[in-house]
């Protein structure tokens, strides 16, 4: 064989090493889609899905797709629920015949496509495409990360991704890009401006002071917007996430004057929510590498800090939807704590850390395939003896009925203008912000129950709607009861 030859096969062979990171992260991350879609298929149509989110969110899409607004899933109007404007590019699906499925597997498609945006910044700021192979899949497979996906579909986790882009964007000075990816991650939800206000004051720090400034007195002024105005115009009682502060004042503004006047009472919250545990917990999975670079950390500091300020534990969980910007904001920080070191070394060796750690807390925290909890019933792995009659269950009532569910059965009967998850709209639970606009429960035609999750109370107020005569039985079976009103 000539020299000549030889050079061409070495080139040759070069160059399939060099695209070799590229073929591997699309067939890893064609995988993970795959695992974590079919997953949450198989959490749905085996009735393991709640009301409380997904049943919500497919309702507001299905009502902006025809023209209605008012979530009998929560009592609120659709936009004095939360602001998620960016569900108005859902809504083409839905006159299609989208619903809880396709959200899933959009939620899982932009977290995928997130992990590309991790790519491509970390090849760019270190210049080894195997170096931003190992963090785009330390992100797709963050303990976090697979937990937010079997939670099934939240917009937090869909801003994820432009929310990246803008970042991306920001490094590279492309403003114009910058602005529209940023427009687009705040519009899937409220919180995301004050990360979007942080992200300014990143930028201006960094040098950018005009468009850092301008970033930050838009989402500031887009945030009181909200939940002064849009919220307020459409839940007069006020935005009802406001509840969870109320150890701290009233109204936002009182809660914002306590953690200004009464410093104390602030940390004694954080310390008592295990602020340090939340922030190790959120790190550890990167080999705390986020560190390393804190200031793009800021962008998840007011999450951060509404999360463990609530008086409601459930927020303080890292395995919940209110753990996504946080995420996000440590993922930032992860890459340039790893691919701005001086020294080459440095940077391979951060990335060997930051890949073990990775393996070792989803092995043992996380809830994706392989994880130890993986098969702990987080999944429904197997088809439950009452699948069948569940699902002739919610098949009863027609299109246009109006219906009460028990919560594991709402989220397949929410394309319908009236959807209830009993005990409502009979008794408010979980209705509104007080319990305001109370439903006529007349109008409701079909109850579609499992009494396998009833309660004492809601178990007394069935016998007497039952007792009361105006309902016939459809199906009674495996403790799954069906009742028809009479007409």
């Amino acid at each position: 064989m000539s020299a000549h030859s030889d050079r061409d096969a070495v080139s040759g062979l070069g160059r399939v090493l060099r695209r070799l990171p590229r073929a591997l992260l699309l067939v890893s991350l064609g995988a993970y889609c795959y695992a974590f879609a079919w997953l949450l298929h198989l959490r749905h149509s085996r009735f393991a899905t709640l009301d409380f989110d997904l049943g919500i969110f497919d309702q507001n899409v299905w009502l902006l797709a025809h023209g209605r607004s008012f979530l009998t899933t929560r009592g609120l109007e659709v936009f004095g629920h939360h602001a998620n404007f960016g569900h108005l590019l859902l809504v083409p699906f839905y006159w299609l015949g989208a619903g809880p499925n396709f959200l899933d597997n959009v939620m899982v498609a932009s977290v995928a496509a997130a992990a590309v945006v991790v790519f491509r910044m970390a090849a760019r700021l270190s210049g080894s495409e195997w170096i931003a192979l190992a963090l785009a899949l330390a992100f797709a497979w963050q303990p976090t990360t697979t937990w937010l996906l079997q939670e099934s579909y939240h917009p937090e986790v869909m801003a994820i991704l432009p929310l990246f882009l803008a970042f991306d964007a920001g490094q590279q000075r492309r403003w114009r890009a910058y602005a529209l990816w940023l427009l687009l991650a705040v519009s899937f939800k409220e919180d995301v401006a004050l990360a979007a206000l942080m992200l300014g004051v990143l930028v201006a720090v960094r040098g950018h002071r005009k468009a850092g400034i301008v970033t930050a007195l838009a989402a500031l002024a887009y945030f009181v917007l909200v939940i002064e105005v849009l919220i307020p115009h459409y839940a007069p009682q006020g935005a009802f996430y406001q509840q969870f502060y109320g150890h701290l004042g009233a109204t936002p503004g009182s809660a914002v004057g306590t953690v200004l006047t009464a410093p104390q009472r602030v940390f004694n919250q954080l310390r008592s929510a295990g602020a340090a545990g939340y922030a190790r917990d959120m790190t550890i999975g990167y080999g705390f590498s986020p560190w390393l670079s804190p200031l793009p950390l800021l962008i998840g500091l007011p999450q951060f800090a509404a999360n463990l300020l609530s008086q409601h534990s459930f927020t303080w969980s890292p395995r919940l939807h209110y753990a996504a910007l946080v995420l996000a904001a440590a993922t930032l920080g992860m890459v340039e704590g790893v691919c701005c070191r001086r020294r080459v070394r440095h940077r391979w060796l951060l990335a060997v850390l930051v890949v073990a750690c990775t393996a070792s807390t989803t092995l043992t925290r996380g809830i994706g395939p392989g994880s130890v909890d993986f098969r702990a019933g987080y999944w429904p792995l197997v088809n439950g003896p009452r699948y069948a009659t569940l699902a002739k269950a919610v098949a009863l009532p027609g299109p246009s009925d109006a219906v009460a569910a028990t919560y594991n059965l709402v989220p397949h009967l929410t394309h319908r203008e009236f959807i209830y998850r009993f005990p409502n709209p009979w008794r408010a639970s979980d209705w509104g912000v007080r319990g305001e606009n109370p439903q006529d429960p007349a109008g409701v035609d079909w109850l579609v129950l499992d009494k396998l999750v009833l309660g004492t109370e809601d178990r007394a107020l069935l016998d007497q709607l039952i007792a009361g005569g105006q309902w016939s039985v459809s199906l009674d079976r495996r403790d799954v009861l069906v009742l028809r009103r009479k007409r």
